[in-house]
């Protein structure tokens, strides 16, 4: 059992991070501790990353809203991010190379799913895209991060919408 003293100070530093602006750092390049806020910092996987990036980016480009809906989202949005993500490693390639990458090879599936016809593919591209935010935001919650950080769901009258809640002055790539 840990002493009452060290829980008074773990309490603190939470309080500390819920009433606290820290800067957003995105680690495109690094494979641990990719995602950092204030001194707290989490790893998340390629495909956490690339969905996160996805969703860093939104933010960044649209500051009023910042959010995406899961139904419009295009092939050309995923290369947008798969190129950042590449020019970071000094290779930059467009999604078409993304089977050559072997750790995002994932998104040559989610591709032909997010462009089928098939309700079925439909289904499935958003239920692994679900599963992907819900594993992204347990690591932030279990890092004691709030929800700001978090990609959260959006009121868009009735349309898988989500986004990020942090200050689009506070995201930075590295």
């Amino acid at each position: 059992m840990r002493p009452y003293s060290e829980r008074v100070n773990t309490a603190q530093s939470d309080l500390d991070y819920i009433e606290s602006e820290y800067d957003l750092t995105i680690d495109l390049t690094s494979e641990a501790d990719n995602v950092r806020v204030g001194n707290r910092t989490l790893t998340l996987t390629p495909r956490e990353l690339f969905f996160y990036t996805l969703f860093a980016e939104a933010r960044l480009r649209e500051p009023a809203e910042g959010s995406i809906v899961v139904d419009q989202l295009s092939r050309d949005d995923f290369d947008r991010i798969f190129r950042k993500i590449t020019r970071a490693h000094c290779d930059e390639v467009g999604i078409e190379e993304c089977s050559s990458h072997e750790s995002l090879s994932f998104l040559e599936e989610m591709i032909e799913q997010l462009h089928s016809s098939r309700a079925k593919d439909q289904t499935d591209f958003r239920e692994k895209l679900l599963q992907t935010n819900s594993r992204i935001n347990r690591k932030f919650k279990d890092a004691g991060l709030p929800e700001r950080y978090m990609i959260t769901l959006r009121d868009a009258r009735g349309t898988s919408c989500y986004g990020l809640s942090v200050a689009p002055l506070r995201i930075k790539f590295v």
